[in-house]
Formats: structure tokens, C-alpha cells, sequence
């Protein structure tokens, strides 16, 4: 049974380099939730709306840095969170 590319991608390891920006995109989403007054993430899960874009589990998983996000999703938060996307994803 062949496999397709997304199950190629899904079930790949990681590198690195990629758990680094999982992990740096986490941080910095959780400073700009907290930065705009909300007190948890469940709060801004909760209160911003964002509820009917993600689930509340894989929000967690973001601020974790334990998944990589879409592009499109990257995009919805930062609007939720009033800002760029580039201040979502520029770490240096």
C-alpha cells in the first residue's frame, strides 16, 4: 500500500531546527496572548473568538511548541492578537 506525502510529513521526525521554531513561534504566541491582558490561554481561547478557528487542545499544543501551524492560522491569530504576522514569526 503506497503512502502519501502527507503521511510522509505527518509521521517524520523533526529536526532540530524545526523543534527550535516550534517552540520560539509557542513563546512568542504566549507573550503576545498575555501582553493583551489575557490572563490564560483558556482565557484567550475562550474570550478572543479564536474558538471558532482552533481547538482548545491544539492551541495548547502551539504555545507548547509542540506542533508547526499553518500559514493560515498564523495569519488568524495574529489578527486576533491585533498584530503582524511577522511579529508571530520574526525571532531574530
Amino acid at each position: 500500500m503506497a503512502r502519501d506525502k502527507g503521511d510522509v510529513l505527518r509521521n517524520s521526525k523533526l529536526t532540530a531546527e524545526q523543534k527550535r521554531w516550534q517552540k520560539k513561534f509557542g513563546d512568542r504566541l504566549k507573550e503576545l496572548i498575555h501582553g493583551r491582558g489575557y490572563q490564560s490561554i483558556y482565557d484567550f481561547w475562550i474570550n478572543s473568538g479564536i474558538s471558532d478557528h482552533v481547538s482548545r487542545s491544539y492551541l495548547n499544543y502551539l504555545t507548547n511548541g509542540e506542533r508547526d501551524p499553518r500559514l493560515y492560522l498564523i495569519r488568524i491569530l495574529a489578527k486576533t492578537l491585533g498584530t503582524k504576522v511577522s511579529v508571530l514569526i520574526d525571532f531574530d
